[in-house]
């Protein structure tokens, strides 16, 4: 396994927007898990993004759902919802296994706002040192490149084309989906495209063998991409309920290589040096 921990690329300004938002991240998630256990599961399913939310805010009907991809608490709120609706009292008791769930309709605009909300949480302290690490590693450079307002709209966008990406790919999903990792994959394709041969030390851990090495950016990142479609192939023919969003990576990936050119400012001329002949005066 390769582990990044410093690159040779110095920036020429403070990285205030990487900073920020990974302060934002560390604040949500002491916010969020200081809580009790079941008012985190809330919280992740209400602000993470589920795609079967957005599938029944479209098609405007309620779906049900085997309850045993939720946690207790959110199949209690459910089952609350649900008993409180007009339509959804003793007809629906009787007719539905004590084992489902119902998804009704939510307004499209508060399942859409999940879609930039899931990219603030986080579902556990390795994952949120994990994203944030590579971000710090990777984003800083971004940003110094694009420049603060620029990079905070690529950060944004992309994690949206990551989010939509995996609902594309898993439209009945209602498992939650948190995390930066969509945003943050967008800032690695970005570095792969502005500097492929910038050195990466990394740590190369195999068992217990444990030594640096430095590698260009471009072999650690293509390695990294390749791991997901890896992912992508193994995941093939399962239920779509998994612990990473394969999909959301490489869209996300993919949107950094392509959203850069459309952002990024012209490179600053370079001084021309004029040389003086004395002999001529």
């Amino acid at each position: 396994m390769l582990f990044p921990y410093h690159d040779e690329n110095p920036t020429r300004r403070f990285p205030w927007v990487t900073v920020i938002l990974i302060a934002i991240n560390v604040w949500c998630f002491i916010g969020v898990f200081r809580k009790p256990e079941e008012d985190v599961e809330r919280t992740l399913f209400r602000y993470g993004f589920v795609p079967l939310r957005l599938t029944v805010a479209f098609t405007g009907k309620p779906v049900l759902v085997d309850s045993k991809y939720l946690p207790a608490a959110v199949i209690t709120d459910l089952q609350k919802e649900s008993s409180d609706r007009l339509f959804a009292t003793s007809w629906f008791q009787r007719r539905v296994p004590s084992s489902y769930v119902r998804f009704d309709p939510e307004p499209l605009l508060s399942v859409l706002w999940s879609m930039i909300t899931c990219m603030f949480l986080h579902g556990g302290v390795g994952h949120l040192l994990g994203n944030m690490w590579f971000f710090w590693l990777f984003g800083n450079n971004v940003e110094d490149r694009l420049g603060p307002l620029r990079f905070l709209i690529f950060y944004l966008a992309a994690g949206l084309i990551a989010s939509l990406a995996h609902y594309v790919f898993n439209p009945l999903s209602p498992i939650p989906t948190v995390g930066a990792s969509g945003a943050i994959s967008a800032t690695m394709g970005a570095y792969l495209v502005v500097w492929p041969t910038a050195r990466v030390w990394c740590l190369f851990i195999l068992g217990f063998f444990i030594t640096r090495v430095a590698v260009p950016a471009w072999t650690l990142l293509v390695f990294w991409f390749m791991e997901q479609i890896l992912g992508v192939l193994a995941s093939i023919g399962g239920t779509g309920i998994g612990g990473v969003a394969w999909w959301a990576h490489i869209a996300g990936f993919l949107s950094g290589i392509f959203l850069l050119p459309f952002l990024a400012p012209p490179p600053e001329p370079r001084k021309k040096v004029v040389y003086v002949n004395e002999e001529f005066f």
